[in-house]
Order: structure tokens, then sequence, then C-alpha cells
């Protein structure tokens, strides 16, 4: 079966929904048991995440089954009243099931980011096909297994492993596939795109989110010392791999000098680089072969366009550097304002670094980008702080999170500011519109669509690493328990 891949998945009806939405709560509680350590270990083997950072990963999103299943019972399955004109009419909102999701998630948070997706799928009634990165299968594989193991049906979750160019042609083309949750880069989210609308016979919803170039601003009245710890942790965090990492910084020309030194001196004190598995170790290697090579292009294209070191920007290879891909934090200022890595997402622990003279230059060099996702200012003025909020073009926006973190919200003592906005991720997105399930094709009565079930369903893992489809069976620990590997 070279080049193809073959699934099963049918849609839940309203008889086995209930069932699988206990299970998820019981996935949910193991979870925050005795797994996140577990799969966070496996975690620091699979993507290089150094050790103290691997199981809040896993524990980032321990709680959304059980608040979606919370609020659909709420909204008596998503059934709401709405209002009419005719007193004799009692009109209802009513949504369903849309059918089977290809589920595709990345390297740097396999489970955090995998679980949002999941969920709205799930908990809906849908069922999912989930195609983890090939760079990190290994942990989706067990968070699918005590899936097995808590009671999820069959069918409704399965999972494919392999190259993501085998899984592509079916999950854009085959009308089979009711819709698609991305979390990736830019290029593959945007060829998702444009093969699925072209491919299906009739519009279905692709939910996308592809990955950022964030800002964050330091003002004369930033903390200065609060302000470069959050940058660091910001910006070289998990490498910089990360669709929230900092990776534009622009400095107040005032404290520009004195503020630059103190980064320096941050970066050398906070990221230690190393095996990730040391505790004292911020920085393990980066994924893959190809993300070292593009770091060593991207230092050298920078130096090229007038930038200027003012630390780390090498590629360690050799010693105990020898086994791994690992690079040094790159701090870089004068980069030419029209170089492409103003514009591109790198994935890498590449800061580049400006100066500005009035908050409004400071925002509009933030706000020239296509990308929208997370933006942070520093500063110790209110006023500058909520003219930030008001003028940013950016969905998720800080001030003054020292932390660089998601787990830490207060700095000093003193709480940090957080607050969402409506814009979102990728800006120039364009909105589709999207037929509901009653006016597709092969819809039923009731608005479902119609798929045959087959009788017996049974739990398969897809492995087309070497582009032949072969079905590995599950080792099963006890229920509730890590399994023996």
């Amino acid at each position: 079966m070279s080049g193809k891949v073959t699934y099963v998945s049918v849609l839940a009806d309203e008889s086995i929904h209930p069932a699988y939405e206990k299970a998820l709560s019981e996935v949910e509680e193991l979870l925050g048991r005795e797994w996140p350590i577990y799969i966070g270990g496996r975690e620091v083997y699979t993507t290089g995440k150094f050790e103290k950072r691997s199981p809040i990963d896993v524990s980032i999103r321990l709680g959304v089954f059980q608040r979606g299943a919370e609020l659909i019972r709420k909204m008596d399955g998503y059934r709401l009243p709405m209002s009419s004109p005719n007193p004799n009419e009692r009109p209802l909102s009513v949504l369903r099931p849309y059918g089977a999701w290809f589920v595709i998630s990345p390297f740097n948070f396999p489970i955090a980011l995998a679980k949002g997706m999941l969920t709205g799928v799930l908990l809906m009634g849908n069922t999912a096909v989930w195609k983890p990165t090939s760079e990190a299968p290994f942990t989706a594989t067990l968070v699918y297994q005590l899936a097995v193991e808590a009671g999820v049906p069959p069918g409704v979750l399965n999972l494919v492993t392999g190259p993501g160019d085998a899984v592509e042609d079916v999950a854009t083309g085959d009308p089979r596939v009711a819709g698609i949750a991305f979390t990736g880069s830019r290029d593959v989210g945007m060829r998702l795109y444009r093969l699925f609308t072209q491919r299906q016979p009739w519009p279905k919803p692709i939910v996308l989110e592809m990955g950022s170039k964030n800002p964050t601003i330091v003002t004369a009245k930033a903390d200065l010392d609060k302000a470069a710890e959050g940058v660091v942790r910001a910006a070289f965090g998990f490498g910089g791999q990360k669709c929230s990492a900092t990776s534009r910084l622009y400095v107040q020309r005032e404290v520009y000098d004195k503020f630059v030194e103190r980064l320096v001196e941050k970066t050398k004190e906070i990221v230690k680089i190393g095996d990730p598995r040391r505790r004292e170790v911020f920085l393990g290697p980066v994924i893959n072969r190809s993300a070292r090579e593009n770091y060593k292009r991207y230092v050298a294209d920078a130096l090229s366009a007038g930038g200027r070191l003012r630390y780390g920007g090498r590629a360690l290879e050799d010693g105990e550097f020898s086994k791994g891909f690992y690079v040094e934090p790159a701090i870089i200022e004068g980069v030419a304002p029209d170089s492409y890595l103003w514009k591109t997402e790198l994935f890498l622990p590449i800061l580049l670094v400006d100066r500005f003279d009035t908050l409004d230059e400071a925002l509009r060099k933030a706000n020239d980008t296509e990308y929208g996702l997370t933006a942070g200012i520093f500063s110790e003025d209110s006023n500058e702080v909520e003219y930030f909020f008001e003028h940013i073009e950016f969905g998720v926006v800080y001030a003054n999170r020292g932390g660089g973190g998601r787990h830490d919200r207060r700095v000093a003592g003193r709480p940090a500011l957080h607050r969402l906005e409506g814009v979102g991720g990728y800006r120039q997105r364009r909105q589709r519109s999207i037929l509901p399930p009653q006016l597709c094709k092969g819809a039923g009565e009731d608005g479902r669509l119609l798929k045959r079930r087959p009788k017996k369903v049974k739990y398969h893992i897809f492995d087309i690493t070497h582009g032949r489809a072969q079905v590995k069976a599950l080792r099963r620990g006890r229920a509730g328990r890590p399994p023996e590997i």
C-alpha cells in the first residue's frame, strides 16, 4: 500500500456518545495522577524537552474534557432555544456531529495541543483519526493506549503514525473526512487548506493554528531585571520551538545598551545547555538535524544582513554535544529591517533585537507581520500597558510576565497582566462559509451525515513509516498505570 493510508472511523451516534464522554473523563483523571511524569519522561527522549518542563506540558490541559462535558450537559447538548416573532413557533438551534475528523498534532506540545483539538472533536459526538507528527509519535501511542483501557469505544479514536505526505492525500481528498484540525507550520497548514478546499466535494470545516512571529516591547519605564529574565525564558525556552516564543525584541533607545547587557548576562545565567535529562539543564537539543542546519543558515543570513552577534550563534557538535543537535541561543542586533528574518517564523532560539524611540513606533514595528498570535510588553507605567493592549494586533497579549512560562503568572509579588483578544492566530486568514450538515450531500433527516458503522471494529495503530501500512498491536498494562515498555 505504498503512499496510501486506510483508516477505520465511524460516526458516533447518541447511544455511544455518553459512553465515551465518561471514558474521556477517566482518561483525564488517570493523566492527572501517575501519567504526567511517565509520559513527560518519554517526551524528554523524543523531543529533547528539558526534564522539569515535560510533565507540566502533559498536565497543561487537564480538566478540559470535564469542562467540555459539563458545558455540553449545561447546554443540553447544544440545543439552544431561539426567539421567534411567531408565538406558535418554538425554534431551536441544534449542533450535530460532522463525522470523522483528522487531528494533526505537532512535536513541541504533543499531548497538550492534541488534547485541545481532540476535545472539540470527540465531545460533540464526532470521531477522530489522530496523526501525531513523525518527530514525536511515541507519547501519542501512550495516550491512545490509555484511552483504550479507559473504555473509549472502538472506532471513536484512531491513531495513524508515519510521514505526513502519505496521510495528506487521504486527509484532504477522501470524501469521508468531515473536517481537519491542525497545529503546525504556516506552510503545511496553508497547503492542507488549499488541498482540502479543492479536493472535497463541498465546503467542510478546517481549523488551523499556524505559528507566529511574536514581538516583545521593553520601554524605558520597565523593570529591566524582570524584563531580561522574561525575555530569556520566552525566547529560548524549549529552544524557541513553540508558536508563542518571542523572536523579535524592541527596546527603547534610552535603555537599549543597559538592557541588552542585562539580557546577555541573564542568558548566560539561565541557559544551561546539555542533556535534557539533567535537572540543571535549561536547553536541550533542537528537534532534528534539519533544525540545526536551519539555525546555521539563519545566523549566517542575519550577519550578511548587517547583524551583529551579542551572544551565541554557534552550533555545538563536539564532545558531549556530538550526540544530538545542540545550538546556542543567539541574540542578534542590527539586522536590516527588510531582511526576511523579521517576517519568518524560525522556530529556533534566535532573537532579533531593534531600537525604538516612541511606543507608537514600537507598535508599528510589532504589528508589521502577517501573524498575530502572542505579544508582550514590559513597562511599569499602567498607561503604557493599556495603550499597548489597545493598539497591538495580536490575539494573546501579556504585560510584565517575567517568568516567561505559562505556569508563571506572578513576578516579585505583583500579578502579571494577561489578556485574550479577538484577533486570533494567522492574521491574514480569511473566513469561509461552512454549510451546515443538513445541507450536505448524504445528510439524514436529523441532519447527521450518514455513515454505515461496521459491526466489529478493532483498535489499530497504522504505521506507514516505510510506505507500507503495518498494523501494530499495543502492549497493554494494567488500566490506569503506565505500561511496561
